[in-house]
C-alpha cells in the first residue's frame, strides 16, 4: 500500500475475485445441470437423554450457479451444537475451496459470487438467537460440511471429464478431551485438551 497506493492494491484484489469466479463458473457450466441431494444426523445426548437432529440439503447445479438449499432440516437444539450463519457459510466455503481447488485460488470471495444459501433460521444449521453455539464448530459444522462434499461430489461422479476430481468425506467430528476439576489452590477450572484433533485427513480419491 506504501508503494503503490490504496487504489492500485484494491484493484488488484478485485481482479484476484473476477479471474477466480471466471475460473470457478467455467468449470460449472462443465458439470451436468441437475439437483442432488443428501441426508446427515448429528445426535446429541443432554442429561442422559440422546437426540438426533436431520441435516437436509438439496444442491442444485444451473449454468454456473450452485444453490445450498438446507430446508427442511431439523429445529435448532437448546444447547451449544448449532451452526451460527457465520458457521453455515464458512462450512460450505471449506468444502467449496477444498473441492474446486484444482482451477482457483483460495479465494472465498469468487465462491460467494457463484453460490446461494438457503437455511431456514431457528434451525440448527441456522441458528437464531438464544441458541447455543459455541460448539457448532465442532458439531454442527461437520454434518454441514459432509452434506456439501457429498453433493460436490455426486455432480463431479456426474460428470465423465470432471470425476477423477471427487472425495469422500474427511474425518466425521473433532475429538475433544474436556478437563474439568480443581485446580492447586481448589478452585473450579475447565479445559479442552486439543492434541487429539488437529489430525485427520480427507477422503479417498475415486482412483
Amino acid at each position: 500500500v506504501g508503494r503503490y497506493g490504496p487504489g492500485v492494491m484494491a484493484a488488484v484484489m478485485e481482479r484476484i475475485i473476477e479471474v477466480a469466479e471466471a475460473k470457478l463458473r467455467s468449470v460449472l457450466r462443465e458439470l451436468p445441470d441437475g439437483t442432488w441431494r443428501y441426508t446427515g444426523y448429528l445426535d446429541y445426548n443432554d442429561r442422559g437423554q440422546t437426540t438426533f437432529y436431520t441435516c437436509k440439503l438439496a444442491m442444485t447445479k444451473e449454468d454456473d450457479s450452485l444453490t445450498f438449499d438446507f430446508s427442511g432440516s431439523s429445529e435448532q437444539a437448546p444447547a451449544v451444537i448449532n451452526c451460527t450463519p457465520v458457521t453455515l457459510m464458512s462450512s460450505m466455503m471449506i468444502q467449496m475451496l477444498n473441492y474446486f481447488g484444482f482451477v482457483i485460488p483460495l479465494c472465498p470471495g469468487a465462491v460467494t459470487r457463484v453460490v446461494k444459501l438457503v437455511a431456514e433460521p431457528g434451525t440448527f444449521v441456522n441458528s437464531s438467537w438464544p441458541a447455543g453455539a459455541s460448539k457448532g464448530t465442532t458439531a454442527a459444522s461437520y454434518t454441514v460440511r459432509h452434506a456439501v462434499a457429498t453433493c460436490v461430489s455426486k455432480v463431479f461422479a456426474a460428470s465423465p471429464s470432471h470425476r477423477r476430481q471427487l472425495l469422500t468425506v474427511a474425518q466425521g467430528q473433532m475429538s475433544l478431551s474436556e478437563l474439568v476439576g480443581t485446580d492447586q489452590r481448589g478452585e473450579p477450572f475447565g479445559g479442552v485438551f486439543m492434541d487429539a484433533c488437529l489430525t485427520g485427513g480427507f477422503g479417498a480419491r475415486s482412483f
